[in-house]
């Protein structure tokens, strides 16, 4: 879905751009993959980004919030519907938060491959702080995802994953 800030790929390099401002940013390669849940929409474009920044979980999700308003997701969007960005906190070092508005690690993460594939282009070797096991035994146990990869993204002062 485009947004103000362009197709998915122009998103998303503009999303990591002014995240690169709070710290050294990461970009997985993207992947376009079928959506989950409400199956009757366009298909989805997923990546990972690996920020490495001094701001906690709880400091960073308002900032990621914005972002998703400036590139155009409206408040009002159905769940699981199109949006033009959705930025999730999927791991944070070895954090587990629970609360109303943030779960960390992202409570599905292990159920999702188009989140897993990603976030292992970027940290091949993680574990889930709650389950103990690697997260690439997690998304070997998941069902052949229809994942198709795009490809690099290229942006100034953020490094692709390699």
């Amino acid at each position: 879905m485009a947004g103000p800030w362009g197709e998915p790929k122009a998103t998303v390099e503009n999303a990591a751009g002014r995240l690169a401002g709070i710290g050294v940013v990461q970009l997985s390669p993207l992947y376009r993959t079928v959506p989950l849940y409400r199956t009757r929409q366009a298909q989805f474009i997923n990546g990972a980004l690996l920020l490495d920044s001094d701001l906690v979980p709880r400091e960073l999700l308002p900032l990621l919030k914005s972002l998703e308003r400036e590139a155009g997701r409206a408040i009002s969007a159905p769940r699981y519907g199109p949006r033009a960005l959705d930025l999730d906190i999927l791991l944070a070092d070895r954090i587990v938060l629970h609360s109303a508005d943030l779960n960390v690690p992202h409570p599905r993460l292990h159920e999702r491959a188009f989140a897993l594939r990603p976030l292992l282009d970027l940290i091949p070797g993680a574990i889930h702080p709650i389950t103990g096991r690697l997260l690439a035994d997690h998304l070997t146990d998941l069902e052949s995802s229809e994942l198709e990869r795009l490809g690099e993204l290229e942006t100034a002062g953020v490094a692709p994953s390699r």
